[in-house]
């Protein structure tokens, strides 16, 4: 078992000390996709996910996202299932303004 004290710590702790550093993620995929979306001031649940993006683990992706340095909002709704007329409970994700202008420069840089 790994000492804790030596493992060396995630990318995530160093930026708030680094500040004009911006991550660089690639274009085409699923993490530049959403927060593209989100940075626009749109908002997303798991079921539109899938539909506009075809991103079927939207929650691991916000991760990804809040791992870049960025808070994601977030509060549970009602939504339709897709099968039949009940209901179900859906995350919906959104970004405040100040998380959006952060989220627009990592887009901006995507490579």
């Amino acid at each position: 078992m790994k000492d804790k004290s030596t493992t060396t710590p995630r990318v995530a702790a160093n930026f708030k000390t680094q500040r004009n550093y911006t991550p660089v993620i690639k274009k085409d995929t699923k993490l530049y996709h959403v927060l593209s979306e989100l940075s626009q001031g749109k908002s997303l649940n798991m079921l539109e996910a899938v539909k506009k993006l075809s991103d079927y683990s939207l929650h691991t992706t916000i991760s990804s996202i809040e791992y870049l340095g960025i808070h994601v909002q977030r509060k549970f709704e009602i939504v339709s299932s897709p099968y039949g007329n009940k209901t179900t409970r859906a995350k919906r994700y959104w970004l405040d303004e100040l998380n959006q202008h952060k989220a627009r420069k990592i887009v901006e840089a995507a490579l």
